[in-house]
């Protein structure tokens, strides 16, 4: 009885296989068809390509797909050209920024130089204006402003160190004088201007030799008085030390006259000076320490 249903079994499952292959005979016939008559036409267009039927057809699409190909070629250039810029806009700013930063270095460096031909020039002007009158100066750098607008003073970055003393005369070059020493510390000084009220320079007017003191007025001026009525002086006048009185040297340039006043004592004439120094844009002074 067992055996007869294994029997039974084996039957249903061939008949079930074979059933199921009759079923698929038509997918596996139409695939088999379907291949034959692809590898036909394959074949067949090789041959007509070969004995050159197919080639008008083949330069027509390649007519009519040019455009189309061209088309997708630009784009892709257009997008890898795009991707590329943004890349060289990197690139591009850190050249820049390299760039204004030696621009920034050579301006500092141009500046410089410039700084130093400027002193130099005044050095050498300085030189000469002693070789001339025998002198000998050291040169001071400003360091200071008295803030108090009453009080023309500056302060100069040599002192006792370098033989600085009092009432030593200071000037710039060419032998414009600005003042004198009036307080020396062991590396710096103080400088009184000739402007202040308290200065006062023995002068003489250089063309005709009339003589008169020079006296600060109002910190912003200078005033000559004293000049005998018989003397000339005139607008336009050089005004320079006489060299008397022990502190300054002769010929030091004090200013020019721009306007004669008439004075309460009518024995001297008075004059007003404009300062041959502008007090406000001082950088180099030079301390007269002795004479050669």
């Amino acid at each position: 009885m067992r055996r007869c249903r294994c029997d039974k079994f084996d039957s249903a499952a061939a008949g079930s296989n074979f059933e199921f292959l009759n079923s698929k005979m038509p997918y596996f016939r139409s695939k088999f068809y379907l291949i034959i008559v692809l590898l036909i036409i394959v074949f067949l267009f090789f041959i007509l390509y070969g004995i050159g039927v197919l080639r008008p057809v083949v330069s027509f699409a390649r007519t009519v797909f040019s455009p189309v190909q061209r088309g997708f070629v630009k784009t892709g250039n257009g997008v890898a050209g795009f991707f590329n810029f943004l890349g060289s806009i990197g690139e591009m700013d850190e050249k820049n920024t390299k760039l204004q930063q030696e621009v920034n270095n050579l301006r500092s460096e141009n500046a410089k130089l410039k700084e130093m031909q400027h002193e130099n020039e005044i050095l050498r002007d300085e030189i000469g204006f002693q070789y001339e009158h025998n002198l000998d100066t050291v040169p001071a750098a400003i360091i200071g402003y008295n803030p108090d607008p009453g009080v023309r003073k500056i302060e100069i970055n040599v002192g006792r160190d370098r033989g600085i003393e009092n009432d030593m005369p200071v000037i710039i070059s060419s032998g414009l004088l600005v003042g004198r020493v009036t307080e020396v510390f062991e590396t710096t000084s103080n400088v009184l201007f000739i402007v202040d009220k308290r200065s006062v320079v023995n002068a003489v007017v250089q063309d005709s030799r009339a003589t008169g003191i020079v006296k600060g007025e109002h910190g912003i001026g200078l005033i000559m008085e004293s000049v005998p009525q018989n003397e000339d002086i005139n607008k336009g006048n050089t005004i320079v030390t006489s060299g008397l009185g022990g502190i300054y040297p002769e010929g030091l340039v004090i200013g020019e006259v721009y306007e004669l006043k008439k004075s309460s004592n009518a024995l001297f004439k008075e004059a007003r000076i404009k300062p041959a120094v502008d007090f406000d844009t001082l950088e180099l002074v030079f301390v007269v320490v002795g004479t050669k």
